[in-house]
């Protein structure tokens, strides 16, 4: 199943957890718990964590957040590239992507673009943070 699968069955789900597939029981570690709810006597109500004996599903209202990525900006011939699946690319192409998010250094401290290249000459790692999709 891929993870929007994954998604819907937890959401719709009325097994006990340790009844479920190794695959639902693995990708529900990945969500934090405070996500999920669990069949107690009087019916659904929060969990602080996966009981075998017990029915457990995610909240209705639970939708993934995009992921991130970070690159490393880099001088190359006097320019400001980042790799991005092995190409180089021009700092301004990811500026202009719908998925750029910030620049970010090595402290994870938001920069501005116009101090970028100071802060590589001064050996500090930058970073370009875009969503993935």
């Amino acid at each position: 199943m891929n993870r929007q699968e994954l998604i819907k069955a937890w959401q719709e789900n009325e097994k006990p957890f340790g009844l479920l597939s190794k695959e639902m029981q693995e990708f529900a570690r990945t969500i934090n718990i405070d996500n999920f709810m669990a069949f107690y006597n009087l019916g659904w109500d929060t969990c602080g964590k996966f009981t075998n004996e017990i029915a457990h599903r995610l909240n209705k209202d639970y939708a993934e957040k995009p992921g991130v990525e970070k690159y490393l900006i880099e001088k190359d011939n006097d320019i400001l590239v980042f790799n991005k699946n092995g190409i180089n690319l021009c700092l301004y192409m990811a500026t202009a992507s719908t998925d750029f998010i910030r620049f970010e250094d090595e402290f994870g401290e938001v920069r501005d673009i116009k101090d970028i290249a100071t802060l590589i000459r001064k050996f500090f790692k930058v970073y370009i943070v875009m969503r993935t999709k």
